[in-house]
């Protein structure tokens, strides 16, 4: 199971960076991107990062700096119930794996009575998911006047927004879905372990 269901781990990264100046003035900026991918296929993770800095004189007696830091991350799981590193560890090897098992009775109806219920974990990652993005901005501007010789007046603005969005689904083939149903939907019986 293990040879099916996870990789080689595997992590990239890259980063560009650009400064310089003029006059009194000088810059940098700071571009990242970096990929991760699990351990299990299906564990995947994106993150772009932006880092700006301005800094300069205007005057003698005035100067500034300017800072922006900015971030998207965006993540992709398995839904809370699908564990494919439990799956691996503790499923019988002698089930194919292109075979679902019996896992367990659902009552259905009065008519039809109690319904087996199949599961296998290719049909869960391809029925079920999590994904995860966070989104982060923050900027930052610094003004320093000098009033007098050992006095000076600094103002501070800063701000920052961020948001995280989540969401988890099961789909109508899933496991979960069929023990809120009370039946299996979409899955080959012919090919089911009873």
């Amino acid at each position: 199971w293990l040879k099916l269901l996870a990789r080689n781990q595997f992590n990239q990264g890259q980063t560009v960076n650009v400064s310089g100046g003029a006059g009194k003035s000088t810059y940098y900026v700071s571009l990242g991107y970096q990929t991760m991918s699990g351990t299990f296929t299906g564990d995947n993770m994106k993150l772009y990062t932006l880092m700006a800095n301005v800094q300069g004189e205007i005057s003698k007696r005035l100067s500034y700096q300017m800072s922006v830091n900015a971030s998207l991350r965006n993540a992709n799981g398995f839904f809370n119930s699908v564990n494919p590193s439990d799956y691996a560890l503790k499923t019988s090897r002698a089930i194919s794996a292109d075979s679902a098992y019996l896992k367990s009775y659902q009552f259905y109806s009065n008519m039809i009575g109690t319904q087996p219920l199949h599961y296998s974990i290719f049909n869960e990652l391809k029925e079920t998911g999590n994904t995860n993005s966070n989104q982060n901005f923050q900027a930052t501007a610094t003004l320093s006047y000098k009033i007098l010789p050992g006095l000076t007046y600094q103002g501070l603005f800063s701000g920052s927004i961020s948001s995280n969005r989540s969401f988890q689904f099961a789909a109508a083939g899933s496991y979960l879905a069929a023990t809120f149903r009370g039946y299996d939907e979409d899955l080959r019986v012919t090919t089911a372990i009873q």
